[in-house]
């Protein structure tokens, strides 16, 4: 649903290529550029040409690009090896949906020669739906969405019926919140994280905040903190993981299928930026909150 791709720097030495290249790139399209290797907005610069307008064009369109588009990863980089031959031998460590070239010398289906792309009819590695039919599974769940929760500092997960001592909820919540660990597999210290549930599933604890804290702290990673926030149960329906970046909706939520609810396979579905953005207002709204409290983790990750 959010594909990872590598694009060489040099595809985007020219204004015209950069521009059309770049445009398919983007949560709502599905893709992300790793950002492999990590120099690789400065890799791009220094391909223009100097001292041509178009420079100076790619030097602005690139900050934009490095905020917006960019995946960071964990890589490694052969110093004696050129672009392509490194990216294939990175994608046999940790792939990559696509590797998109200067050419193609190689017997690798995975690359694709991108200079002349007919963005009209793109190669099937660049096909990305904004819907997708996916397991059941923590693990799945993380997975697909930890492209879209790294480059994201605002996390919602709204699941009106989650309930605190289910493993049932316990162990996606938990694959959450891991996959927003950067690329070192630590806490990070900017992002803010909130889990949105109807009161009614609180209702049989007569102190609240100790049972989140009892049932949720050690599916938390240490040191992360994240705030609970309690709704009315006719004010939260729908399932949904948002962020200031985008966000996704859940058909079946985050619960795991049991003996009520034996379907494996659940939809998920890519929000537009008007979408999402709207139901971060909504859900941000403070003064329509029943209920909230912080809790800190106890998880240590290995």
């Amino acid at each position: 649903m959010i594909f990872e791709y590598a694009l060489e720097p040099a595809l985007l030495a020219s204004w015209d290529r950069f521009q059309r290249l770049v445009a398919l790139f983007g949560i709502t399209k599905g893709r992300l550029i790793s950002r492999y290797p990590k120099r690789w907005a400065r890799m791009v610069y220094d391909s223009v040409p100097s001292g041509t307008t178009e420079k100076a064009k790619v030097e602005v369109a690139l900050r934009r690009v490095e905020q917006e588009l960019l995946l960071p990863r964990k890589h490694q980089w052969n110093v004696d090896m050129e672009w392509l031959p490194n990216a294939i031998s990175e994608h046999g460590r940790s792939p990559f949906q696509a590797i998109l070239a200067t050419a193609n010398s190689t017997d690798c289906s995975l690359v694709i020669d991108a200079r002349d792309l007919d963005c009209t009819d793109l190669h099937v590695l660049l096909k990305a739906g904004p819907s997708q039919i996916l397991s059941r599974d923590a693990d799945e769940l993380a997975r697909v969405m930890r492209p879209l929760l790294l480059i994201s500092k605002k996390i919602l997960v709204v699941e009106p019926n989650f309930t605190i001592k289910s493993p049932r909820f316990q162990g996606p919540l938990s694959a959450i919140l891991m996959a927003t660990l950067d690329v070192q597999m630590r806490v990070r210290t900017n992002v803010e994280i909130e889990l949105h549930l109807g009161i009614d599933k609180l209702e049989e604890y007569a102190d609240k905040s100790a049972a989140l804290n009892s049932f949720l702290a050690s599916h938390i990673p240490l040191p992360m903190t994240i705030t609970i926030v309690g709704w009315h149960k006719d004010d939260l329906h729908n399932r949904y993981i948002i962020s200031d970046r985008g966000g996704v909706q859940i058909g079946e939520g985050l619960g795991l299928p049991d003996a009520r609810s034996s379907r494996v396979t659940d939809t998920f579905a890519l929000l537009d930026d008007s979408t999402a953005g709207q139901l971060m207002d909504q859900y941000c709204n403070v003064a329509k909150h029943k209920f909230t409290h912080r809790v800190r983790g106890t998880k240590h990750v290995v």
